[in-house]
């Protein structure tokens, strides 16, 4: 009898949830863990496999940990979809789907979600300043400058956001614009790239 109650006890234990799965899978992806963090969340997926925001993580930890490898997009494709199968036009599939398209350089799979974001929220800061970021490396200096003040405009944090531009600015190869940005931000602001400004201040 006590061998039975034993085994209960261990069924018990062993028996964790889907959320605490999730909860776990969260926990090893945070601190870099991608490949046990993937086997955590497909724990969870086996337990509640409707839910979207396992399907979420899944993709991030595929792409993160290099389990689909670069180049091979279907799976992590697929599981986002998923996500978007059980919470049609949800705006963290969209978040997190232009980064993993930006980790793959697929610069026109990373505008459509970005606006998909913005169609959802239009405050959202990260989402303009990105797609002003796109604007400047195709050259569309005026349209990037107009999402860069859109960005802004919603920001708490204003100078964060002309530290972005300034980069972009940087990369553009518009260096003058570009150090003049740096050297206003050096007086009130610590998250100016020195490199960067260092590079400017010895070139030009």
């Amino acid at each position: 009898m006590k061998f039975f109650l034993f085994l209960f006890i261990l069924l018990i234990v062993g028996c964790k949830s889907s959320q605490e799965h999730y909860a776990r899978a969260q926990y090893l992806e945070k601190f870099g863990h991608h490949k046990c963090a993937f086997h955590a969340i497909n724990k969870a997926i086996s337990k509640s496999p409707e839910n979207y925001e396992y399907y979420i993580l899944k993709a991030q930890t595929r792409y993160r940990g290099w389990i689909t490898q670069k180049g091979s997009m279907e799976k992590v494709l697929a599981d986002y979809n998923k996500a978007l199968e059980y919470k049609p036009f949800a705006l963290e599939v969209y978040k997190s789907r232009w980064k993993y398209f930006e980790f793959e350089g697929d610069g026109r799979g990373m505008l459509e979600d970005l606006q998909n974001v913005l169609n959802k929220d239009s405050t959202d800061v990260e989402a303009w300043s990105k797609i002003g970021e796109l604007n400047f490396y195709s050259n569309d200096t005026l349209r990037g400058y107009y999402c860069f003040n859109k960005a802004q405009q919603y920001a708490n944090n204003k100078d964060s956001v002309l530290t972005f531009l300034a980069d972009a600015e940087f990369n553009a190869k518009l260096f003058k614009k570009a150090k003049n940005r740096y050297l206003e931000l050096l007086k009130r602001s610590d998250k100016v790239n020195f490199y960067r400004y260092h590079y400017l201040s010895m070139s030009y």
